[in-house]
């Protein structure tokens, strides 16, 4: 039986972190299981916390990515929301683990990025809320490379839990008892309205904060064929990232772009997974970084290039490619 997909709601305050979060997506993206967060509403939304408690239900995992800020304050509550998502998620007794930066790295992230990565506001609130985080489980982080590592190592811990929901494909279905399929099958039924639920908050109650981290283009989720070469692509849009999955000769690849405002672009990652002789471990390696960019209804251009060598190619490798719209993504 394949392996069920489980979902990890990331907590973690947004802007000292963004690299640190795109870690954590990543890992868990490579790991073949699906990432959820709630960093695009609006800090003063009403009904932020109503959504985000909605999203901590049917995740199966609680993540928190805990730097050196307490982050914005709900209103009438005196805490700020990455505590008050940790507090739901053990009140609801989700499984949870959390990656705290350690002493040594917030100094050399105060000394690179300065004063804006620790609290300054609310020094006492979140020195008594670290504190209750470090008496769960946790795991001490210096830098992504150990964020990775610890998100792979706890998430391989959690899956021998057999109370995790987590997501089944279709075609497994039919390996599962009558009783089985029945849950199963109401689980998914309500992925969609869920899906709905998500959008239509987000839309229509946090339009101008939302956009800025959406496509700014047509809808780009769909099945494109390369023009130059016998290749096809499916792309899917989640989160305000643009993600795919595709098999090249033996290996297996993921691509994970993002919108650049600045270059008006689609800034793009390519990582694939190799298990390594005799030991049937798995190692990921970034490699190839690149950009979308011209998309219109019908047609997108893409330009990739080696990262230090790998993937087989010279380090100054690059390749410009057109790919024209088969099919759009289903709805």
């Amino acid at each position: 039986m394949n392996q069920k997909k489980i979902q990890i709601f990331i907590s973690s305050t947004f802007t000292d972190l963004k690299l640190e979060r795109q870690a954590a997506v990543e890992a868990i993206l490579s790991l073949g299981h699906i990432p959820a967060g709630m960093e695009l509403f609006s800090a003063d939304d009403e009904s932020q916390m109503s959504v985000i408690e909605r999203w901590i239900d049917e995740s199966d995992v609680y993540l928190l990515i805990l730097g050196g800020r307490y982050g914005s304050i709900k209103k009438g509550s005196g805490k700020s929301y990455i505590q008050l998502e940790y507090e739901y998620a053990i009140k609801k007794e989700k499984p949870l683990f959390s990656l705290v930066i350690s002493p040594k790295a917030l100094e050399e992230k105060v000394k690179s990025e300065g004063s804006s990565v620790i609290e300054t506001e609310n020094p006492q609130d979140f020195k008594v809320f670290r504190e209750n985080v470090l008496n769960n489980l946790i795991e001490y982080w210096d830098d992504n490379k150990d964020i990775k590592f610890a998100i792979s190592k706890t998430i391989s811990n959690f899956l021998n839990r057999k109370k995790l929901a987590g997501w089944i494909r279709r075609d497994d279905l039919a390996l599962y008892s009558s009783q089985e399929f029945q849950q199963i099958n109401s689980e998914l039924s309500g992925v969609k309205s869920a899906i709905d639920r998500y959008r239509k908050n987000v839309i229509e109650n946090n339009r101008q904060r939302f956009e800025l981290n959406l496509l700014p283009t047509p809808q780009i989720s769909g099945i494109w064929q390369c023009q130059e070469k016998s290749t096809i692509l499916e792309l899917f849009e989640y989160a305000g990232a643009i993600i795919s999955h595709f098999v090249t000769g033996t290996h297996e690849h993921w691509l994970y772009g993002t919108w650049s405002s600045e270059n008006s672009e689609i800034q793009t990652q390519i990582w694939r997974r190799e298990r390594l002789a005799h030991s049937g471990f798995e190692k990921r390696l970034t490699i190839m970084f690149g950009r979308i960019f011209n998309i219109t209804e019908s047609l997108f251009s893409s330009e990739i290039f080696a990262s230090d060598g790998k993937a087989d190619l010279k380090h100054d490798f690059v390749e410009h490619l057109t790919w024209k719209r088969l099919l759009p993504s289903v709805s």
